[in-house]
Order: C-alpha cells, then structure tokens, then sequence
C-alpha cells in the first residue's frame, strides 16, 4: 500500500491529507508511484463544480508502521491542466531555489508534535497541572515538559 500525504487547502493554516492507494509488489523507484486524481473541494482546494486535483508524487518513505512494502508518498497538488495548484508552495519554493542554486541554500523544517489523550489534556502531563509558557514545551526546555512530545 501507499499513503500518499499532501498539504491542502485550508486557511489560515493548512492541514496534512491522505489517501491509501494499493500498489502491488515493492516500489523501487519515484517514477513507479503514479500520479493520483482526488476531489479537491473536500479539502478546499476546488469548487464542487470543478472539484478535480491532481496528486503528484515527489518523494517517497517506508511505511514503519505498517512494514512490509508499505510506503509513505509525499505529494505535491497540480491542476488538471498540470499546472501547480495555488497551495502547492513547494512548487514556488522550487522556483526561489533553482534561481539561487549558486548558493547552496539550506532548507529546513522545524516540527512540533504534541500527543493528547482523549480528555484533551497533554499525554503525560499530570490532571490539573498547568503549562505556564507554550515557549517552555514547543522547545522542551524542562524534563517536566517534554512528556507527551
């Protein structure tokens, strides 16, 4: 199986989306992941009347969880006409390095999870306990904070 994984789009603050597509025998290369359509206007990047979008592999993960030759596709989203969907940034940060590419620009991506259990309340934070600054747990600052990230 391969999930395939985009951003969509959602505003102010877009959200991960996903989709399971069943590929037989283990994958080997980008270009054996085909392109993918879905219905863009459940994750608002289309109108109902004109809903198609286009999932576009562009890199691609082993599924840990669920083993075997499962995988984790990373997509971009394209217009019908294959043109870059207007939330797909990655197409014009593609753009922004490919014209300072003498540079050697460093890309980076700074990720904070959080799990909570189904109360709402942080895993592993203690009922009642207050977090008094957001800043002390989005960089784990104290061993008393880090639980639950």
């Amino acid at each position: 199986m391969a999930e395939y994984i985009w951003i969509d789009g959602r505003k102010p603050t877009s959200k991960l989306r996903s989709k399971t597509k069943i590929i037989n025998g283990q994958v080997t290369a980008l270009s054996e992941i085909p392109a993918w359509g879905f219905d863009g206007s459940s994750t608002e990047q289309a109108e109902g009347h004109f809903s198609d979008c286009l999932l576009k592999p562009v890199y691609y993960i082993s599924d840990l969880i669920r083993g075997g030759d499962n995988i984790l596709v990373l997509c971009e989203v394209f217009n019908p006409d294959g043109t870059p969907h207007p939330s797909n940034t990655r197409a014009v940060l593609r753009g922004i390095a490919e014209k300072y590419k003498e540079y050697e620009p460093l890309f980076g991506v700074e990720q904070n999870i959080h799990f909570t259990a189904k109360t709402g309340r942080w895993a592993g934070r203690k009922k009642g306990s207050r977090i008094r600054r957001a800043g002390i747990i989005a960089v784990s600052v104290m061993m008393k904070c880090t639980a639950g990230r």
